[in-house]
C-alpha cells in the first residue's frame, strides 16, 4: 500500500474507532483489504482509500474497519482471568448483590464470542453452586461482522480444540457438520451488540464485572484514558475490571486500584474488600475447566 494511501487510512480509523495502525502493519492490512477492493469491482487499494476517506461514515468504510479490527481469538485466552471468575471474583458477587436484579458483566471487545461465552460458561460451572438469581452478559465489539458470527456460537474444530479441554467441549458443544455449536443454554446468557468504544457508554448500564482486555492498548493516549475514565461511570462500586495480561492503567489518572497478585485486575474499592485473598498461581491454574 502506498505510503500517502497508509497514512489516510491510519486518519480515517484513529476517527472511527481510536486504533492506532503502525506502520509495519501496512502489508498485512493490505492483504486483508484486496478481498474489498475485488468484491466492489475496485481499481486499486488506491481507489478504494480515496472512496472511504470521501465517506468516511458509508457502508464500504464499515467493511474496512471490519477487516482490519477483526483480530484472532480464542476460548479461555490467558486462562488466568477466568480462573479468578471461578475462584473469587463471581463467588465474592455472589455474597453482596440482590437476586432481584441480574448479575451483570460486560466483554468490551468481544471479537467472535469466545470471551463472553468462556465467562458464560465458567459462571456455569460456578454460579450455580452460589447463585440462583440471573446472569446478564453483554458482548460488545465494534465489528459488525465479528457480532454476527458470534450471535451464531458455532466456531469450527481448530477454534474449540485449541484451547477447550474435552470434558468442556463434551458438555457444553454439540458437533454440527464441520462446525461445533455451543449449547443454547450457554448462548442465551450472552447479548451481542456492534458498539464503538468511542461512544456513549450509559445506553448499557451499570456492571459488576467489565472485560475490557487487549483493546487499550490498541487506542491513541487520549483515546484510552478517555475510555478508561468512561468505565469508572459504567462499573459497580465495588465491581472488577479486566485489562489485558501485558496491559496496565499505570500513568492514566483514575480512581483504579490493582488487585494485588491479579495482573490485570481492578477495582474502584479497597481490592481486599472486594476480592480478598485473591491468587492466581500456575499450581491452581486452570483446575475449574
Amino acid at each position: 500500500m502506498h505510503k500517502t494511501d497508509f497514512e489516510d487510512l491510519k486518519t480515517l480509523v484513529e476517527n472511527r474507532i481510536g486504533q492506532i495502525l503502525r506502520d509495519d502493519q501496512n502489508k498485512r492490512i493490505e492483504n486483508r483489504l484486496t478481498p474489498i477492493v475485488r468484491r466492489n469491482h475496485l481499481d486499486s487499494i488506491s481507489a478504494l482509500i480515496t472512496q472511504v476517506t470521501r465517506e468516511p461514515e458509508g457502508t464500504l468504510a464499515d467493511d474496512v474497519i471490519d477487516a482490519i479490527t477483526t483480530r484472532e481469538t480464542f476460548f479461555f485466552r490467558d486462562e488466568s482471568p477466568f480462573n479468578a471468575l471461578a475462584d473469587k471474583v463471581f463467588p465474592a458477587l455472589t455474597q453482596t448483590r440482590d437476586k432481584t436484579r441480574p448479575l451483570r458483566v460486560w466483554s468490551c471487545a468481544a471479537s467472535t464470542g469466545q470471551e463472553p461465552y468462556s465467562i458464560a460458561i465458567t459462571a456455569d460451572q460456578i454460579l450455580r453452586r452460589h447463585w440462583d438469581g440471573d446472569l446478564d452478559i453483554l458482548g460488545t465489539d465494534v465489528s459488525k461482522y465479528a457480532v454476527e458470527k458470534a450471535k451464531q456460537g458455532a466456531y469450527s474444530q481448530i477454534d474449540v480444540q485449541r484451547t477447550v479441554p474435552a470434558r468442556i467441549m463434551v458438555r457444553y458443544f454439540e458437533k454440527n457438520k464441520t462446525r461445533w455449536q455451543l449449547q443454547r443454554s450457554i448462548r442465551n446468557q450472552v447479548r451481542f451488540r456492534q458498539f464503538n468504544l468511542l461512544d456513549n457508554f450509559s445506553t448499557l448500564g451499570e456492571f459488576d464485572v467489565i472485560f475490557c482486555r487487549n483493546v487499550l492498548s490498541q487506542l491513541t493516549d487520549e483515546k484510552r484514558a478517555d475510555v478508561v475514565a468512561r468505565l469508572t461511570q459504567q462499573l459497580a462500586p465495588d465491581g472488577i475490571l479486566v485489562v489485558g495480561t501485558l496491559e496496565t492503567l499505570i500513568g492514566l489518572d483514575t480512581p483504579f486500584k490493582a488487585v494485588e497478585r491479579a495482573r490485570g485486575f481492578y477495582t474502584l474499592a479497597d481490592p481486599n474488600e472486594v476480592v480478598p485473598e485473591i491468587a492466581l498461581d500456575k499450581a491452581t491454574a486452570g483446575r475449574r475447566r
